[in-house]
């Protein structure tokens, strides 16, 4: 069971740290997020669409037990999830730079 809890804690801290590619604009209830055995990972606002080539968007990850996540920056022990952001990189807009 050690095992299984590290197991959750290394995904939930990639999923956090992850970058999304999308082609073209989309709502963010589009774009898959990563599917986990742990939880679950949402858009915060899912009717979001990138409007830029590079963004960030608020995700929330919301485990299954949520008793080894508690040290996990962005933990919220209230609503017993962990809130980060997400970026996405939309490849079919021209960089702004």
């Amino acid at each position: 069971m050690k095992n299984n809890n590290k197991n959750m804690h290394l995904f939930a801290i990639a999923a956090l740290a992850a970058t999304l590619m999308a082609g073209q604009p989309m709502p963010l209830s589009d774009i898959s997020l990563p599917d986990s055995e742990y939880g679950t990972l949402s858009w915060v606002d899912s009717s979001s669409v990138p409007s830029e080539r590079v963004q960030s968007y608020d995700v929330v990850f919301k485990p299954y037990d949520s008793s080894v996540l508690s040290k996990i920056s962005g933990w919220d022990g209230e609503s017993d999830a962990i809130y980060s952001t997400v970026t996405v990189v939309v490849s079919g807009m021209e960089s702004n730079s």
